[in-house]
């Protein structure tokens, strides 16, 4: 055992730190702060205690640009800013839901068409030598071709003059970019200029730059390797080795004032297996994780407090941000998430991992964030809380994708999310999902209770999309609340879904004041077997069931089959059994989409001794005459079969056209014994009768 007290820092130097003795256990005695990265584990088997101190990282005073957001100024002019090269420059009071701003009340604006221009700091920012940093920007040019929005840090005293350049169509809202570079032996000062070019021929409108910051770039708390083929991925960190098998526990993580890009809490990088266990991990800075993990394995991390106070990343398509990411696989259990502007826990699609225990409170600002993404073959999700449904929490529940993600197991877990207008892109809307599978091949989803809450977007306790199937869903409670009568709260919805797909609806519990299911593509022959029906709340725009179907009959639900319903009251038997598919979008039936509401039965057939009658030929006709079943008595003398009470089909805005079945009739025959008889398909049921 090494103890790491001040003598042994003073010793080491100002950081970073690296543990390089294999097999030793390396204990902290004193909280440790430092600029940039902390400690690095790059020999094996280390187990590093921190022994209920803290580590400070990434703790260097940031780089202050005067009014970097443009919130001082008077009118059109901003404060710290000459606008004397910039006709088409203002700073504007903006929306944030209209990509105008991103930080504060107030961006830098250029209408265009215009010459290129740019506005210049009337201050200098000065540089440490030796230092990787980011020079980043928040931007919005919508798609207007051949328009550059550039941040140029303008070199003085021989400094090299350094461009960011943001020329991307972006439909996403206001974007983070950066450029990363290191400064030289000297420190380096700059004036900073901001502008565009190549915006002469664009059409009439308006670009927006926001937050302009300089910060240092990929300071870690910990990293448990050091790979010198990979020295952009590692500044500041002249030792190389792997740490595999590292443990690290009991003490806290915190990222510090210089809000690093991509400063990880944790950071494991090609080093095999590790621990991660009784830790608290804070991190700030953009498209920083509490604990980032590539390339390893047999990840344990548990009995965590993981809290990432990051509002800020490049692609939620690449999972940036991810409080634990992004290609962990392992357990994970027993952990504590808070916040987070993505994904909370997303696991490596080749390989089983097991999460369980966690309880998780996202505050999502990018669209397809969910709390858990499970992915990888054989998954499993069990026992988690998902408390997101109140308060200024937002985000989605579990989500169960890809066709690697076969035999994945959801159970048990407890999820309440919630839609809030936090999400950067699309208007600020943030579409909110409990558990949603999408395009997997098999799933089993069964005992969870998932709320959702439609507040300020359409929410959807269940999903199913882009063809999901064999799935067995079943022994769940899906509730549904609609808290703002413009938005519909979906107890399942399917989107995408060309048919049945072999998925299977067995017990499962819907509630809802608005919705219990919604469908946005043809669905043929969907059958649910014991689906409970409850109303909860205010019901001010309920709509039961309802599809997208349009007039060129695109979008409808065929013969859905609903198996021995159970009805929490009258009220919901009669909004079931007298509702109808609502056209979205139009206050009327979908004229295309039909239910059928259906009873299992069972008829034993006896003597008139009361003897099993095994053998008899059974025929069973509905009251239009029609053939419903045709089979043979087993050993017990039964029968099994499902037989529709009536189906309905929207036939006019007024309502539908409802065929009904009962009543049915019987013909039994067994040698010289023989039955003609009634019966009355309305509920599950099973009906003895004597033959003669």
């Amino acid at each position: 055992m090494i103890n790491i007290d001040q003598t042994w820092l003073n010793a080491q130097g100002a950081g970073p730190y690296y543990l390089n003795q294999a097999g030793t256990t390396y204990r902290l005695q004193t909280d440790v702060t430092t600029d940039g990265t902390a400690f690095a584990i790059i020999a094996p088997d280390i187990t590093f205690d921190l022994n209920g101190h803290t580590i400070s990282y990434d703790n260097a005073p940031p780089v202050a640009i005067a009014n970097h957001s443009f919130e001082q100024g008077a009118g059109g002019l901003a404060t710290s800013w000459n606008f004397s090269t910039a006709p088409n420059a203002e700073r504007y009071q903006g929306i944030w839901k209209r990509n105008e701003v991103y930080d504060g009340a107030h961006s830098l604006r250029f209408a265009v068409p215009a010459s290129d221009q740019h506005v210049t700091s009337t201050s200098l920012i000065t540089l440490e030598p030796h230092v990787t940093y980011s020079v980043s920007g928040m931007f919005w040019r919508g798609n207007k071709p051949d328009v550059t929005i550039y941040v140029e840090l303008i070199g003085q005293s021989g400094a090299p003059t350094r461009r960011l350049d943001f020329s991307r169509g972006n439909n996403r809202g206001i974007q983070f970019w950066e450029r990363v570079f290191t400064t030289g032996a000297q420190s380096e000062s700059y004036q900073i200029r901001v502008g565009i070019e190549g915006a002469g021929a664009a059409d009439d409108g308006q670009v927006f730059i926001d937050d302009i910051k300089i910060q240092r770039h990929k300071a870690y708390g910990i990293t448990t390797s050091v790979l010198g083929s990979s020295p952009e991925d590692f500044p500041g960190l002249t030792q190389a080795g792997q740490g595999t098998g590292a443990v690290i526990q009991n003490g806290a993580i915190v990222q510090g004032q210089g809000g690093a890009t991509w400063g990880h809490g944790v950071y494991v990088r090609m080093s095999g297996s590790a621990t991660i266990d009784s830790m608290n991990v804070t991190v700030h800075g953009a498209n920083a994780s509490a604990i980032q993990w590539i390339s390893g394995h047999d990840a344990v991390i548990t009995n965590n407090v993981l809290t990432s106070n990051v509002k800020t990343i490049t692609s939620r398509d690449q999972f940036y941000g991810s409080v634990i990411g992004n290609n962990v696989w392992g357990r994970i259990s027993g952990n504590t998430i808070l916040n987070g502007p993505h994904a909370g826990i997303r696991v490596h699609s080749q390989f089983k991992s097991v999460i369980s225990d966690n309880t998780i409170q996202m505050k999502n600002r990018y669209t397809n964030g969910f709390a858990i993404f499970a992915r990888g073959p054989g998954t499993e999700v069990y026992d988690n809380v998902i408390d997101q449904g109140h308060g200024d929490f937002s985000g989605r529940g579990i989500n169960i994708s890809g066709t690697s993600a076969a035999d994945v197991r959801v159970y048990n877990n407890t999820v309440n999310v919630q839609a809030r207008a936090t999400n950067q892109e699309y208007g600020g809307f943030l579409y909110a999902y409990g558990i949603q599978c999408e395009a997997t091949a098999g799933a089993d989803i069964f005992g969870n209770t998932v709320t959702v809450f439609a507040r300020d977007g359409q929410s959807a306790a269940l999903r199913l999309n882009n063809n999901a199937r064999n799935l067995h869903v079943y022994d769940n409670t899906f509730r549904a609340i609609q808290v703002d009568p413009a938005h519909l709260a979906h107890s399942v919805s399917f989107q995408n879904q060309a048919g049945n797909l072999s998925n299977l609806f067995d017990n499962n519990t819907l509630i809802s004041n608005s919705t219990w299911v919604g469908l946005t593509e043809k669905a043929p022959g969907i059958i649910w077997h014991r689906t409970r029906f409850q109303i909860e709340g205010p019901v001010t725009n309920a709509r039961w069931f309802e599809s997208t179907a349009s007039a060129n009959n695109s979008t409808h639900a065929i013969d859905w089959t609903w198996v021995d319903n159970v009805y929490h009251d009258a009220a919901a038997r009669q909004a079931v059994e007298q509702g109808r598919w609502w056209r979205t979008g139009y206050p009327q039936t979908d004229l295309w989409s039909s239910y059928v509401i259906a009873w299992s039965t069972t008829i034993r057939f006896v003597g008139p001794s009361g003897n099993v009658l095994n053998g008899g030929d059974v025929a069973i006709r509905n009251r239009q005459g029609e053939v419903s079943y045709v089979g043979v008595t087993d050993s017990a003398g039964r029968v099994h079969m499902v037989l529709p009470e009536f189906r309905a089909q929207g036939v006019s805005i007024q309502g539908y056209d409802r065929i009904d079945y009962n009543d049915y009739t019987v013909n039994f025959v067994s040698g010289g014994l023989s039955a003609n008889t009634m019966v009355t398909a309305d509920e599950p049921q099973v009906i003895q009768i004597s033959a003669e």
